[in-house]
This record gives C-alpha cells, sequence and structure tokens, in this order.
C-alpha cells in the first residue's frame, strides 16, 4: 500500500520538507498523486530513497547521487553489498575504538597508568585495514602477498606516536625530492634524494630496485597516489619515477624477486 510523505518522513528519519526537496530536483519523484494532492510512496520509491539515505551517509552530494541513480547500468543489488562493506569497516574500526576507551576508563577509575602502547593499542592495525582496503589488491599484484605481509606487519605494531613520526619521515623526503625538481632526475644531488627514499621504504621490507621503480610508475598511474604528490607538488610523482628510472634502469632478464 502506498504511503504518504508523512508517513514515509516519520519511517526513514529524515523531514517532510527533506523530501519535497528531493521531489523539487527530480532525485526521488512521488509514486503517484492522490486525488486530495498527497505525494504518495510505493515500494520502489522507498527503495531508491533507502539508496540515496546510503549515499548521504556516505558523503556524495545529492547531484552526484542523482547522476548515480539515473544511469541505466546502476545495480541496486551491487551498490547495497558495498554499502555492506563500508558499513562493516566502520563497525570494525569503531569496536575497536570502544575497547579502547573501555579500557581506558576501566584503568582511571582503578587508579592505573596505561602505557602509550596501550592507549593507542590496535592503531596500527587499523592503518594496515584502511590501507588495505584502498590498496591491498593493487599492491599484492604487483609486489605480491609476501612483501605486502612483510610490510603490514611493521605498520601492526605501531602505536600512534610511531606512526606519525613514520610519516614526518616519509613527509621529508618527498618535500626534499620536491625542492631538486628543478635538477634533472639523474643529477648527483637527486639520487642522494632518491636513496633516502629508498631507505626510507625499505623501513617497510626487503624490497628489490625492481620494486622501488615499479613504485615510481604506480605514484603516476594510480590517480591517488598522483594526487598526494601533487599535493606537495605539481609534477612530483613524475619526477620521483624518473628518478627512479635513473636509479634503478630496468635491465632485460632481470628477475623480479619480492
Amino acid at each position: 500500500m502506498p504511503m504518504t510523505v508523512k508517513q514515509v518522513a516519520e519511517i526513514a528519519g529524515v523531514t517532510v520538507r527533506t523530501l519535497h526537496h528531493y521531489d523539487s530536483i527530480g532525485l526521488l519523484r512521488p509514486s503517484a498523486v492522490s486525488d486530495a494532492g498527497y505525494r504518495l510512496y510505493d515500494e520502489a520509491a522507498l527503495m531508491r530513497l533507502q539508496q540515496i539515505l546510503f549515499f548521504r551517509e556516505a558523503g556524495l552530494p545529492l547531484k552526484q547521487i542523482k547522476r548515480i541513480l539515473g544511469d541505466e547500468g546502476f545495480d541496486a543489488a551491487g551498490a547495497l553489498r558495498a554499502h555492506r562493506k563500508e558499513l562493516v569497516r566502520r563497525r570494525g574500526r569503531l569496536s575497536l575504538l570502544i575497547c579502547n576507551i573501555d579500557r581506558t576508563l576501566r584503568a582511571m577509575e582503578g587508579g592505573k597508568q596505561l602505557s602509550a602502547n596501550e592507549i593507542f593499542e590496535g592503531f596500527g592495525k587499523r592503518v594496515v585495514k584502511e590501507n588495505e582496503e584502498k590498496y591491498g589488491e593493487e599492491i599484492r599484484s604487483r609486489y605480491g602477498d609476501e612483501a605486502v605481509n612483510r610490510s603490514n606487519a611493521v605498520i601492526a605494531q605501531m602505536d600512534r606516536d610511531q606512526y606519525e613520526r613514520l610519516q614526518k619521515e616519509g613527509q621529508a623526503v618527498y618535500e626534499t625530492l620536491a625542492g631538486l625538481m628543478h635538477l634533472p632526475p639523474g643529477a648527483p644531488s637527486v639520487q642522494e634524494g632518491i636513496d633516502r627514499f629508498a631507505a626510507y621504504i625499505r623501513r617497510f621490507g626487503d624490497y628489490p630496485d625492481c620494486a622501488l621503480r615499479g613504485l615510481g610508475e604506480m605514484y603516476v598511474e594510480d590517480g591517488r597516489f598522483k594526487a598526494f604528490f601533487d599535493a606537495i607538488a605539481p609534477g612530483l610523482a613524475e619526477f620521483i619515477r624518473d628518478a627512479l628510472r635513473e636509479r634503478y634502469p630496468q635491465r632485460d632478464n632481470s628477475a623480479v624477486k619480492t
């Protein structure tokens, strides 16, 4: 049985004004209008509203949601699976934070002082989980499970301070290279910067020369990495790639080991 706009607003936890707005921009039209002029919504409209609210929870703007839902190839079931995966990820992260809060509260109430590692326990594991979700499939296909697992093991043991120090170290390496972009990639000072870069990357595992060269290629090919380096200095991803090519030239029939 179709529901009125007021009924839909109550059950979905939105305002009537919100539903009116969705109607006015063509995002969610009522299924019908009664003789008395009331908007009515059937099951298909409710399912569309559910998708809209999921996408809004993910932070997407209404214009983008409208384009997604308006795509003829939109897969509602696939979208729901993606929403579920994201919610499970958030649940895992929140559960870990709740456990840490509970532990801290028990310590405070019992007069116990926690160590820094206890306060931030699980921080490194959370970083590993997030990195796996963003880049895991790609870097595993490039470098193999063993290399990625070694890197993850290093990060998983870190607390927040250790991880932030490592991030600052990397940032300093990248900024040093950015300051050398006026020089050719093969210049001695640039290659010294690349040696620092290699030493930093190898903090995470035994990466061979070919893997380091591959990183430079990925920094340019992957829009996420390229955006990160361009934020430091436009063209930095390409500069690092070219400098890595100079430092670790491609050799015929070279074996890639991980």
